[in-house]
């Protein structure tokens, strides 16, 4: 795979740094694992989601690039063609930070899929597990470095991270097959980034100095830095 192919570049440009989110790859399977169980979001919608996240401010080009990447995830972890794959940086960066991104992939999969309330069905308790394994990766990036010096243990590596990477394609497929889509407002996730739209509007409100005379409980009440 070429990164010009994948998409990465654009993505990684477009969205790091991105307040909040550790990452790019973090981002696309945050996407991915929302998409196993949600239709697609209009950009409107991505705005208000991620505000729970933390993300005040998405241009309208980061927006739209958020829509329609979840727009062709969506539809393609439903196709039969298999054609899915995370966007992650190739083999042309160095092994440490492609096991990095994908570790940052995996964890925030499994933080998409919650967040869209998916609901584990039969068999798919040991898919998210391995997902969560593979989220893991984390702790072991200083020995995954030290091994770059070592052609026979990259070698390892590299097979483990291709076995890896074919398994995070197929997982959101697996879990995405035969569930019915449902829409972004039935979720909690919904409710939630609700609240947390209206308490950023009221602090900014604060700052402005529009409501100084309000009742400091109430104004504690809205307060950004106790969001849940």
């Amino acid at each position: 795979m070429y990164d010009h192919i994948s998409g990465w570049p654009q993505w990684a440009d477009t969205f790091d740094p991105l307040e909040d989110i550790n990452s790019p790859a973090e981002l696309h399977g945050i996407i991915t694992g929302l998409m196993v169980s949600i239709k697609p979001l209009t950009s409107e919608q991505w705005r208000i989601l991620m505000t729970q996240l933390g993300v005040m401010h998405l241009s309208d080009a980061q927006l739209n690039m958020l829509s329609e990447e979840a727009e062709d995830v969506h539809a393609v972890i439903r196709e039969s063609e298999l054609d899915f794959s995370p966007l992650l940086p190739d083999d042309e960066h160095p092994i440490e930070h492609r096991a990095f991104a994908m570790a940052e992939w995996a964890g925030g999969m499994l933080f998409g899929f919650a967040w869209g309330d998916g609901v584990v069905r039969t068999g798919e308790t040991e898919i998210l597990g391995d997902v969560s394994e593979v989220a893991k990766l984390h702790a072991t990036i200083d020995d995954i470095a030290g091994a770059a010096s070592d052609p026979a243990a990259v070698e390892q590596v590299e097979g483990q991270l291709t076995e890896l990477l074919e398994f995070l394609r197929l997982a959101p497929i697996s879990l995405a097959m035969g569930r019915k889509a449902a829409d972004i407002a039935t979720t909690k996730s919904w409710g939630k980034a609700q609240q947390a739209l209206r308490q950023t509007d009221v602090d900014f409100e604060l700052k402005k100095g529009n409501l100084q005379d309000t009742n400091p409980d109430i104004a504690q009440m809205f307060n950004p830095k106790k969001m849940s």
